[in-house]
C-alpha cells in the first residue's frame, strides 16, 4: 500500500542511538505505519548507527549541518516534501520522546488544520526564544502577538503537507539566527495561533515537567492515572540536569523518576504561571504565608 502519510525525525551522532533503539523502536512497534513512511533526518550519524538503520524500513536523508538540528531541519522538511507526494506530514522530536500506542488516527482527524497540543502551565516563552534570533521589527512582532498566549509545544505536530511546507517557509524566512535553541518554538507558535490550529491535548505530546496531570512508571511503561497508556511521551528539558527521568527509553529497565528535579520544576512552572496569570504587581505579604512557612521550619 502506498504511504499517504510522512513523519519526520532528525538526529545526529550524539543522539543516533536513542532515535534508533528507543524513538524508532518504539514507533514501530506500537504504531500502525502501513499508510505511513518514516524519514530520519541525518545530521552526522555514525557509519554504525547507519548501518542499524539499514536493517529498519525507515528512509534516511543525509542533510547539512549548518545550524542547531531542530531549526535547520525545517529546511531539509520542505525539500523532502516538495520531490514526494504525501496527504499528511508529523514532525517529532528524536532525541527526547518515546512511543506507547498508536497515532496514526490523528492523520485522519482534522486533515485541513495544523495539530499540536500546547502546554499546561503559562511561560513568557516569547520574550526569552526572540533574544537574538531574528530582526528587531520581526521581534517586535512576534512578541506582539504571542504575548500572553499558552506555548504551544512544536516537538510533536501535524499537519496537512501544504500547511507544513508554509511553515517551512516562514522558519527560514523569519528566523535571523539558526544556531540557537528556541527559535523554531516561537515561529511554529506565530504560524500557528495566526492561521489557526487544533489543540490534540497533552495524550499525543505529554511532556513530562510541564503537563498538570498525573502519571505513573511502572515496568518502564508510562501511564495516566486511569490505568492508560501515554500514547506518546516527552522527556523535555534542554539539558539532562533538566529532564525529569533518567534513563529515559523504550522497554522495561528505563525510566526512573528524578524526584528531586521533577518537584523543583514543577514548582517553579506553577509559580512562573501564577506571576504571569497576576494584573498586579506580586506582593510578597499577600502571596506568601509566612506563619505557614514558620510553622515547617
Amino acid at each position: 500500500m502506498k504511504a499517504t502519510n510522512v513523519i519526520f525525525g532528525a538526529t545526529d551522532a550524539k543522539y543516533g542511538d536513542f532515535t534508533i533503539h528507543h524513538w524508532l523502536k518504539s514507533l514501530q512497534e506500537n504504531c500502525d505505519l502501513s499508510r505511513t513512511d518514516v524519514v530520519i533526518l541525518d545530521y552526522g550519524m555514525t557509519k554504525a548507527q547507519l548501518a542499524e538503520l539499514k536493517k529498519t524500513k525507515a528512509k534516511v536523508l543525509k542533510c547539512k549541518r549548518d545550524g542547531f538540528v531542530t531549526n535547520i531541519r525545517f529546511r531539509d522538511i520542505a525539500n523532502y516534501l516538495k520531490k514526494h507526494k504525501y496527504a499528511q506530514a508529523m514532525a517529532a522530536d528524536a532525541g527526547d520522546i518515546i512511543f506507547q500506542a498508536d497515532i496514526s488516527p490523528m492523520f485522519e482527524k482534522y486533515r485541513t488544520e495544523y495539530r499540536a497540543a500546547t502546554e499546561d502551565y503559562f511561560v513568557p516563552f516569547e520574550s526569552v526564544f526572540t533574544i537574538g534570533n531574528f530582526s528587531r521589527q520581526a521581534e517586535k512582532e512576534l512578541r506582539k502577538e504571542l504575548k500572553g498566549k499558552k506555548m504551544i509545544n512544536c516537538g510533536v505536530m501535524f499537519a496537512p503537507v501544504g500547511k507544513f511546507i508554509k511553515l517551512c517557509n516562514e522558519m527560514d524566512k523569519m528566523m535571523l539566527k539558526k544556531t540557537g535553541w528556541g527559535p523554531d518554538q516561537i515561529i511554529t507558535n506565530f504560524e500557528f495561533y495566526r492561521d489557526g490550529f487544533k489543540d490534540i491535548g497533552n495524550s499525543y505530546n505529554f511532556v513530562l515537567t510541564s503537563c498538570e496531570s498525573d502519571f505513573e512508571i511502572k515496568d518502564g511503561v508510562f501511564y495516566f492515572p486511569n490505568g492508560e497508556k501515554i500514547p506518546i511521551v516527552h522527556n523535555a528539558g534542554g539539558t539532562r540536569y533538566l529532564r525529569p527521568v533518567k534513563n529515559f527509553g523504550y522497554g522495561t529497565g528505563h525510566n526512573q523518576l528524578k524526584r528531586l528535579t521533577y518537584k523543583v520544576f514543577r514548582k517553579c512552572l506553577k509559580f512562573g504561571h501564577k506571576l504571569a496569570m497576576r494584573k498586579k504587581p506580586l506582593n510578597p505579604f499577600e502571596d506568601f504565608d509566612f506563619k505557614k512557612m514558620k510553622k515547617k521550619e
